[in-house]
């Protein structure tokens, strides 16, 4: 083999590899980082991710934002949709807490299950600023009960209310009014969500994120901006063609080098 015909080589498993990088890929939205325009001067900034593996879909939502020290300035929900999927598809799997995060002044299930504080279900139609399914600590009137496996941690039944929701892992527990700083369980920092029937879907899809902050929609509710900028995941069959010349490159390079000279 010579030096051509080893490059073209090393160019496909490089293109393959590539290809298996982006198929593991999230699709990531990040909001803006702006004062809370609702009151104080609080910076907000929230992230979600969604990756999808076979029937499994696993969505982390961070509170990246600054100290928090009013109720509109915790994270309590994320609205999104995707391509193709009509809202309520998707079964609640699991709701717990993100490595390195905990509960501020509560506690969860064994093994850092939240599942009894958040729910999971399509909004109430025009309801909901963006999308058209959400994932939601304080229900908002929007998407029901808890819907994740988990037991009532504090408060209400229902989702309800600020408790659970999460405030950024730059918080100080001990500056803000009361709400924040131990009357309400708090999560520090995110929170992992997975969901079963996700057969067949691309993180591509996902789009219309919002992040909502506080307990009612007239409070802080920021869009999701794709990061990095610009399409996340090519299309798959971009990589197949891309691989498959590659390869007719190189068994061109070969049969050159084998061709009997005349």
């Amino acid at each position: 083999m010579n030096k051509k015909q080893k490059l073209l080589s090393c160019v496909v498993c490089l293109g393959f590899l590539q290809c298996a990088n982006y198929a593991s890929a999230s699709a990531v939205f990040t909001s803006n980082a702006i004062v809370n325009p609702f009151a104080g001067t609080s910076i907000l900034q929230s992230t979600a991710s969604f990756t999808i593996a076979g029937d499994v879909l696993t969505v982390v939502l961070s509170n990246i934002g600054g100290d928090v020290e009013r109720p509109s300035d915790v994270l309590t929900g994320v609205w999104f949709s995707h391509v193709g999927l009509p809202p309520g598809v998707l079964t609640p799997v699991s709701a717990v807490l993100t490595a390195g995060s905990s509960v501020l002044f509560g506690g969860t299930d064994p093994g850092g299950v939240v599942g009894g504080e958040w729910a999971y279900g399509p909004p109430v139609v025009g309801g909901a600023p963006s999308g058209n399914q959400g994932i939601s600590s304080s229900g908002l009137g929007l998407v029901g009960g808890a819907s994740f496996p988990g037991t009532n941690l504090q408060g209400p039944a229902g989702v309800d209310g600020v408790q659970y929701g999460i405030t950024s892992a730059a918080d100080n527990p001990g500056t803000g009014n009361a709400a924040v700083t131990g009357s309400n369980a708090l999560i520090q920092s995110s929170v992992t969500f997975t969901f079963s029937g996700a057969t067949g879907l691309l993180e591509s899809g996902f789009g219309e994120v919002s992040f909502q902050y506080g307990t009612a929609l007239n409070e802080p509710n920021l869009p999701g901006n794709p990061f990095p900028p610009g399409p996340a995941i090519p299309e798959p069959a971009s990589f197949v063609i891309w691989g498959l010349t590659l390869l007719c490159g190189t068994a061109v390079g070969f049969r050159g080098r084998f061709q009997p000279t005349k």
